[in-house]
């Protein structure tokens, strides 16, 4: 396994009933919890905003103090269902695409990627964690990679959180992902995003026809950057990741 970042999700061994999303802002972090009711909806559930509190603003207390926020959160939940995925703002990530020979091995592809986010991020490759996504071409000779990359440190600090305060992390992905998922599978459309409150929110299952029949504008999305509504859009983006 390369890293914790995902591009798509797995398939786990039951169905997930809830999960969580956080997504990280440049001061303190968005956390949503989103269940799924037995005729198919998504409705949030909890959401809440965290900010680290005094003694967390010391380098080497980054983030130690979710574990406890985290915990509390989920007192009342099993340890073993406790699902979340995170949302990591851009410019801790980086992602792109390369063309590479189809004749690659795995293990050939996997270092061609290693290097470019490495390179991308201005590391060695022993510091990057990455994924990544092979597409056909139509070429018989060529394939083209998505790749999806961040510090090996950031998702080893967050595994460490999370398992310290009894969740799973299936995944960590960029905050564009999450938005734009979850604004596909928001139901109503892109309208509900300044109509409703975030806590009336219901979302569509991925991969069905009403989460697959829209689109969301760029400018839609241009247009909630910086605003509460894209930290709380992120959220649930990664929750839904978390159900899937």
């Amino acid at each position: 396994m390369r890293s914790g970042l995902k591009l798509w999700p797995g398939f786990p061994f039951r169905k997930i009933t809830s999960a969580w999303g956080i997504a990280l802002e440049a001061r303190g972090v968005t956390l949503v919890c989103l269940g799924r009711s037995d005729v198919g909806e998504i409705r949030v559930q909890r959401a809440m905003h965290l900010l680290p509190p005094a003694w967390a603003q010391a380098t080497d207390s980054h983030h130690d103090w979710l574990v406890q926020a985290l915990s509390e959160a989920s007192e009342q939940e099993v340890r073993r269902h406790r699902r979340l995925a995170v949302a990591l703002p851009m410019d801790r990530c980086r992602s792109g695409q390369i063309d590479c020979p189809v004749f690659l091995s795995a293990e050939a592809l996997q270092a061609e990627v290693q290097l470019e986010a490495a390179q991308s991020l201005n590391v060695s490759a022993q510091e990057v964690s990455f994924d990544l996504e092979v597409h056909a071409t139509g070429s018989p000779v060529a394939q083209r990679v998505s790749w999806l990359a961040c510090l090996r440190s950031e998702v080893h600090a967050w595994h460490r959180h999370t398992r310290a305060a009894g969740w799973r992390l299936p995944a960590i992905e960029p905050h564009e992902q999450a938005v734009r998922r979850a604004a596909q599978a928001l139901r109503g459309g892109a309208r509900n995003l300044q109509a409703q409150p975030h806590q009336d929110w219901q979302f569509s299952e991925l991969g069905t026809t009403a989460s697959a029949g829209h689109d969301v504008p760029e400018e839609v999305l241009s247009s909630l950057r910086g605003t509460p509504a894209w930290a709380w859009l992120c959220a649930c983006g990664a929750g839904l990741r978390a159900l899937s």
